[in-house]
């Protein structure tokens, strides 16, 4: 698609930083008991807190990547039409088989990709801002951000990676990946602790919503 063919949500705005994001979302969820992605932080689905704070930080290219009981989860996804959403068929075989298919679906044209996963729903909008910003200074280093030298998330994945992650087989981790490319890896050092935690348990959750003001 390109030109006047491509839907509003992945039109280019002044705004724009040229940089896109895939959110895993594809999992069973099992520890949480119901699927992630239709939970809520502070009263606003996990998947708006995420998307809210991506447009915030100039991002508007989105894609989500659902899997398990994909089709029952759609039809409830109030931002379903907003973003471009995917499916993995194959989300049994780990997370970086969600990322595959995020990258394969690409069909536009970006410097790199945000790796964002949905149960960090509480990531303030000044996380992404501060990637993004090192993105656009360093825009083909693998960029980390680490809260006291504990790397967590979001990951920026600069496009010549694209074809790395592609190539590769699906039960394989993004961190057996890196291993490969120590000297194109920045780390980000962030005073915010939270870039470390998501939300595995309705435990986490509350907890995260005791520690994290609403920031909306």
């Amino acid at each position: 698609m390109v030109g006047n063919h491509l839907p509003e949500f992945l039109k280019k705005s002044p705004g724009s930083t040229g940089i896109g994001a895939v959110i895993l979302a594809a999992g069973k969820s099992e520890r949480f008991g119901s699927p992630k992605v239709l939970q809520q932080f502070h009263g606003l689905p996990f998947l708006s807190c995420i998307t809210r704070s991506l447009r915030q930080a100039g991002v508007e290219k989105i894609i989500l990547v659902l899997g398990h009981r994909a089709d029952k989860v759609i039809p409830q996804l109030a931002e379903a039409e907003t973003v471009q959403v995917v499916i993995n068929n194959r989300y049994e075989e780990g997370q970086f088989s969600s990322l595959q298919v995020g990258i394969q679906s690409l069909e536009f044209s970006l410097g790199g990709i945000l790796l964002c996963l949905i149960d960090q729903p509480h990531l303030q909008v000044s996380i992404y801002q501060i990637i993004i910003k090192k993105a656009q200074a360093l825009p083909k280093k693998i960029l980390v951000p680490a809260y006291q030298c504990h790397g967590g998330h979001p990951v920026f994945l600069p496009g010549w990676i694209f074809p790395e992650i592609t190539a590769q087989p699906s039960t394989i981790s993004l961190r057996e990946l890196f291993s490969r490319f120590p000297d194109e890896i920045v780390r980000i050092e962030v005073d915010d602790p939270g870039i470390l935690e998501d939300i595995d348990t309705r435990a986490d959750l509350n907890r995260l919503e005791d520690m994290i003001p609403k920031a909306f």
